[in-house]
């Protein structure tokens, strides 16, 4: 019976024991009660599988909706800021004002640098 691997012994111990089983018996009872448990796990296994396929659809289904939007604002804006043109306003013009800007900023960073090494 030991040598018989397919039987739980904590099983048969307890169909033994609790139930005051023979051994023949003890074993085949034990048999049949992981039969029972195989077959519940299978259908919970089953069940949580389709909850969880269920639910990751419905993920999927939401995270595509999300993207969709916000795929549809970028193209948008894209659309607003690069295919509108605002007169008296091109991309030189802000490229000079964006590094006359950062020339002035680092200069006043230089400036500050000095004053506190000079001390």
């Amino acid at each position: 019976m030991e040598s018989n691997s397919m039987i739980d012994l904590r099983i048969h111990d307890l169909c033994k024991n609790k139930l005051k089983l023979g051994d023949s018996d003890a074993a085949i009872m034990s048999k049949c009660v992981q039969l029972m448990f195989a077959e519940e796990r299978d259908l919970l296994l089953k069940h949580y599988s389709e909850i969880e396929r269920k639910d990751r659809k419905e993920f999927e289904e939401a995270l595509d909706l999300r993207v969709g939007l916000m795929v549809e604002q970028a193209y948008n804006l894209h659309k607003d800021l690069f295919e509108k043109k605002f007169p008296g306003v091109n991309n030189t013009d802000i490229m000079q004002w964006m590094f006359t800007y950062f020339a002035f900023v680092m200069g006043g960073v230089v400036a500050i640098l000095l004053i506190l090494l000079k001390k």
